[in-house]
């Protein structure tokens, strides 16, 4: 787990995080952690491990296809975290509500298909109204617990850049549907809101549906003060995708250009797989 963190700031190579966190599964999977499974320890290393796999997924959607590596592809916490009370571990130990993951990672395995089926579609709807649900569920924010409404803020981020891209990759969205725009409004206004950012997968997808002037420069002002602030070592890998979608996006004003070929055409020019975590 130390190895891949330190990769995700400093990596060494392409891919090397990808290939400690493969590692860190395959423990996980074995009876050294497993061993007594049903206490709060490794259910907190099993759920850890799901918010890293989960947020992997999106980049191993892009990058991979180009650069084959030894990236292990199968998801193997959902399994590990069969334990009593597992919705009683504090969601801030591990970055996301396990819920959001969960809708998360059935939307990454859905856009991975070529053809979005009826039946997906259904299932994408049903993941939709159950996004929006913990959106308006949310408690209204406060100074009073800074823990607290971190972690709801970094949950609304989520559910949001979930949503975002959920219309873009799976449902044909061109973005310029007002439902998804207050979307995008909505996540900018929520980006504006933290310093510093520490959700690169949601800075990029909503970084990504800016079209005008003025909000890149609120996008880019959030990544520099982020830069400055965190301990996130590859804030600039994700601020250069940003503005490659942005060049894309000036080219194509009519928005003709497939999104998911998009980011496939950007992301895999990464000099390295960016973890987006």
């Amino acid at each position: 787990m130390l190895l891949y963190l330190y990769e995700t700031v400093h990596p060494s190579s392409s891919h090397a995080w990808a290939v400690y966190l493969c590692g860190v599964k395959r423990i996980a999977q074995s009876k050294i952690v497993t061993k007594g499974a049903g206490s709060a320890h490794p259910q907190i290393v099993f759920n850890w491990v799901y918010y890293h796999e989960t947020i992997a997924q999106f980049g191993q959607l892009y990058w991979i296809q180009k650069h084959p590596s030894p990236v292990c592809r199968g998801k193997s916490s959902k399994e590990l975290r069969q334990g009593p009370d597992v919705s009683d571990i504090d969601p801030s130990m591990i970055g996301c509500s396990i819920d959001v993951l969960e809708s998360m990672s059935t939307i990454f395995d859905i856009a991975m298909r070529p053809e979005v089926s009826f039946s997906k579609r259904q299932e994408l709807l049903g993941v939709e109204s159950q996004l929006r649900r913990m959106i308006s569920a949310l408690p209204k924010l406060t100074n009073s617990d800074e823990t607290s409404s971190s972690l709801h803020v970094t949950t609304q981020l989520h559910c949001i850049a979930a949503l975002i891209y959920m219309n873009r990759a799976t449902l044909g969205y061109d973005g310029t549907e007002p439902s998804h725009q207050t979307l995008v409004h909505k996540g900018l206004e929520v980006l504006s809101s933290i310093v510093p950012c520490e959700t690169p997968w949601a800075l990029f997808i909503i970084g990504c549906e800016v079209r005008s002037d003025l909000p890149r420069l609120v996008i880019l002002e959030i990544i520099s003060r982020s830069k400055r602030e965190s301990r996130i070592g590859h804030l600039d890998v994700v601020k250069g995708l940003v503005e490659a979608v942005w060049n894309y996006d000036d080219l194509d004003p009519d928005a003709r250009l497939d999104y998911n070929k998009k980011l496939l055409s950007i992301v895999r020019e990464a000099p390295w797989m960016p973890p987006f975590v």
